[in-house]
């Protein structure tokens, strides 16, 4: 897997690998902009699942990033 030396959003070539707040694993962050380049992405799916009338709700453990 090739490290990206530059950040995609601003260009900068502060990066380096930190735990962004609220996550359990070190990730590559800009020092300018702070983006978190996740290495791996992944794919999500939803679903609503109701039963008698009741509905089961969940919560993301990260928030998404804006």
């Amino acid at each position: 897997m090739v490290t990206p030396r530059f950040c995609p959003q601003c260009g900068c070539a502060d990066l380096a690998q930190r735990v962004p707040e609220g996550d359990t694993h070190a990730r590559l962050i800009c020092g300018g902009c702070q983006y978190i380049h996740y290495v791996n992405p992944k794919i999500i799916a939803g679903c609503i699942i109701e039963q008698e009338g009741k509905y089961l709700l969940c919560q993301r453990a990260i928030p998404p990033r804006p």
